[in-house]
């Protein structure tokens, strides 16, 4: 009977060693470095005649290899593809152009742990894809990953069956906590469009890569960074962002729109136009009486300024 279970353990341990040998040698012979690629999807909105729409594009390295000479190419069909900003790991050097309809990317290097993320504004007089096609490529030899496919399993894993029944429980719980498709908001997208006509890049970078953006804080904002500018040029930059998103925007609420008019009219009067200041003063009153009251109680140097015009209009 020992010489029996001296088999039994023998065939086992031989097994258990040319299935572990088998899978470490596949391993060994399939190393190469990755790239990470990421791309969240766009919602076409119409401004001017125009489908317009916003894609943000995220390349990481998460191995311990440089990846060198990376090309990121993006397209969507027949529609004009734009720089909408770049972020990027400190240090990573980049160039990019137009290349016959596509946007294109050129990294000299990609270390071990840098990303890299792209706001891509496509624009198009008829229609937009949700999905642009990115293409990215390298003379070195790399594999491509999906972020949304790092979580599949391979057929390896199944000779580990009680790891598997774990992985498999985990991961269908993180896959509905985490990977819940999501995309941005419509005002989200009509904040990216507007910093971006306005040249305000920093913001279309901040709008493109959160979805919980809104319309209600964005009067304050733009007049407070237009406050500490100091610069006309610049105060202009923040006066178009909120005209842009007046005139884009669609079933805005009313104390949103109260709160965009009355700031346009104080950015107006940073810029001395105090004639196109007064009527939007007018306009944010008529859009909400109650809200309007509540900014003219923190705004009292505007309350003056309305005071003043109105007793001129008044006839001796």
């Amino acid at each position: 009977m020992g010489s029996m279970y001296t088999i039994i353990f023998t065939c086992a341990g031989t097994l258990l060693v040319t299935i572990i040998g088998g899978l470490i040698v596949n391993k060994i012979k399939n190393i190469r470095p990755k790239l990470i690629f990421s791309i969240k999807e766009a919602i076409p909105i119409s401004i001017e005649n125009m489908s317009i729409g916003a894609y943000l594009i995220n390349v990481t390295n998460p191995s311990s290899i440089t990846i060198k000479d990376i090309t990121v190419s993006i397209s969507a069909g027949s529609s004009e593809i734009k720089n909408g900003g770049i972020k990027c790991t400190e240090g990573i050097e980049y160039t990019d152009n137009q290349v016959e309809g596509s946007y294109v990317l050129s990294i000299p290097f990609l270390k071990s742990k840098e990303e890299i993320s792209i706001t891509a504004i496509a624009e198009n007089r008829y229609h937009i894809p949700n999905k642009p096609n990115v293409t990215i490529r390298s003379p070195q030899s790399f594999k491509l990953i999906e972020k949304n496919q790092i979580n599949k399993f391979s057929i390896e894993k199944l000779y580990f069956v009680p790891a598997i029944i774990a992985a498999i429980s985990v991961g269908s719980i993180l896959y509905v906590i985490l990977d819940f498709p999501s995309g941005l908001s419509e005002q989200s997208h009509t904040l990216t469009f507007s910093a971006e006509r306005a040249g305000l890049y920093e913001l279309v970078e901040e709008y493109a890569t959160n979805n919980d953006q809104n319309y209600f804080p964005q009067g304050p904002l733009a007049y407070s960074k237009a406050k500490l500018s100091r610069n006309d040029e610049e105060i202009y930059k923040y006066e178009k962002f909120i005209e842009y998103i007046l005139e884009s925007s669609s079933g805005m609420a009313f104390k949103s729109k109260c709160s965009l008019l009355f700031y346009l009219g104080k950015i107006e009067l940073l810029l001395n136009k105090k004639d196109e200041a007064i009527p939007h003063f007018s306009q944010a009153r008529k859009s909400s009486k109650s809200f309007y009251n509540l900014l003219i109680k923190y705004n009292p140097d505007v309350g003056e300024l309305l005071n003043k015009e109105d007793h001129s209009k008044i006839k001796p």
